[in-house]
């Protein structure tokens, strides 16, 4: 950053072999940023850098030139003429002194995130643009926000409030002529409790909010305020805690890629590994395959997705045993795919394995399993609500897109069940994998009557599952 005195569109006179060359200093003050009280925030806004949150102006905005990110000249040093394109400085006046921890540009203003609250820089006369003599600022609320950079979903700001827990939304309300910063974890309290220290965003293919917990686990956010649609999950990486994310374009932009700094222990040594999370499985990434008697399956693609964490996948020239290469993996029970297929688990010893039985295409890496739970059961009820009356589930119907495997328990009925009837038929050749399954399946029980009503379904195979719809079939008790 230049000095405040120093103008690039007025160098002085040309100094004389007569003329000290100090002479070329027309004006000069102490700099507001020096070793230990630099800018904690950063911001473009309006074509002009923006710099906040040093300790000793911690209530402090300034704005460089308009255009010109490395001046910040108040005005011009021949007359001391202010221009519109002369840089801002501006202090958040407050009965409390709350250090900025954010800054965001947004169509209505620049949004400023303290300990205390959340303030809008805006031009004082409407429909005008911020200049050194045209500016004000006003506090929209006063939750608080934490130390971590928000993120831009649409024209929401996301942003952690201060203790981590709660994720806000800040929304400009035209029938309040402001901003609102309404909580959107208050469905989702169970998955906050251990605090966030890190926020990404991933636009496409899907819009998820990605979190950082404080414990090394993450969450996403299936978020679309246009729609209605707020779902959380919660992610485990196998055998890991994560340090870190950020999203990033893939190489042929086709996506946004969620990159994560992975610890964990192997053969132990603490070691910190950079994984990419493949993509989404979507319509059309099935391969279809003509069998040999002339019907058409679809089969899962290894080279399009990846159900293992911390994974390598190889294809060889012809069919192997041994998989070497799995340093990264020395001591661990890991979980493999052979030509798109389940194998039994075995350990790397070595950095290899030997499979039971030979393959061109392997992918071998930590399993995981998924899972999900519906809600307690509400329906069936002849007076009032189905809730705390006691019920029984004999039925569930799942819809299913290119599934294959799916283990389904729900509650009373003591056991879980491993549907494997609809991934292969007598037509299927036996030595190549089941075919994915597309359609309704239903599975029955014999449970007993419980409060809750719930149902849970999960996947323990490196493959995929996607459900479309669940239903329930079951009776509830009025008495």
């Amino acid at each position: 950053m230049k000095m405040v005195g120093d103008d690039p569109l007025d160098p002085g006179p040309v100094p004389t072999t007569s003329e000290p060359a100090i002479a070329n200093t027309r004006g000069w003050c102490l700099g507001v940023y020096w070793t230990s009280n630099y800018p904690a925030v950063v911001q473009f806004h309006e074509d002009r850098l923006c710099l906040a949150g040093a300790p000793q102006s911690p209530q402090r905005v300034d704005m460089s030139n308009s255009g010109l990110y490395e001046v910040f000249s108040p005005s011009a040093l021949l007359d001391g003429t202010v221009t519109d394109s002369n840089s801002c400085a501006f202090g958040l006046s407050s009965n409390e002194v709350n250090n900025i921890r954010w800054l965001m540009s947004d169509q209505n203003g620049l949004l400023v995130g303290t300990a205390g609250g959340e303030w809008i820089l805006t031009p004082a006369s409407t429909g005008a643009v911020i200049t050194p003599t045209n500016i004000n600022a006003k506090q929209s609320s006063q939750n608080g926000s934490e130390s971590v950079a928000p993120v831009r979903v649409g024209v929401d700001t996301l942003y952690l409030q201060a203790g981590a827990r709660r994720l806000r939304q800040l929304v400009y309300d035209f029938y309040v002529n402001g901003f609102q910063g309404s909580d959107t974890s208050s469905w989702a309290e169970h998955l906050t409790v251990n605090g966030f220290k890190q926020i990404c965003f991933q636009r496409t293919p899907q819009q998820l909010v990605w979190l950082v917990r404080n414990d090394g686990k993450i969450v996403s956010i299936n978020y679309d305020r246009a729609s209605e649609q707020l779902g959380w999950s919660l992610h485990t990486i196998a055998g890991g805690t994560v340090v870190s994310a950020q999203v990033i374009p893939a190489p042929d932009n086709s996506r946004d890629e969620l990159w994560l700094a992975v610890q964990r222990t192997i053969n132990g040594s603490t070691v910190t590994y950079v994984e990419r999370m493949s993509k989404l499985w979507e319509e059309g990434d099935a391969t279809e395959v003509t069998q040999a008697d002339g019907s058409v399956v679809t089969r899962f693609t290894p080279s399009l997705t990846t159900y293992l964490d911390s994974a390598k996948r190889t294809v060889f020239g012809s069919p192997v045993t041994t998989i070497s290469g799995l340093n990264h993996l020395e001591g661990q029970t890991v979980g493999i795919l052979a030509d798109g297929a389940t194998h039994p688990d075995l350990v790397v010893s070595g950095g290899s394995i030997t499979l039971a039985r030979s393959a061109l295409d392997v992918n071998v890496g930590l399993k995981y399993t998924s899972v999900g739970r519906t809600m307690h059961a509400e329906a069936g009820a002849a007076a009032g609500t189905a809730q705390g009356k006691k019920k029984k589930i004999h039925r569930v119907t799942f819809r299913l897109f290119d599934s294959l495997g799916l283990t389904v328990r729900a509650q009373g009925s003591g056991a879980e069940q491993d549907i494997v009837e609809p991934f292969r038929s007598t037509a299927d050749a036996m030595d190549a994998p089941p075919p994915l399954f597309n359609g309704d399946y239903d599975v029955d029980w014999e449970g007993t009557y419980e409060t809750e009503g719930w149902v849970e379904f999960m996947q323990v195979d490196p493959l995929p599952l996607n459900v479309v719809s669940l239903t329930i079939n079951l009776d509830t008790q009025d008495a």
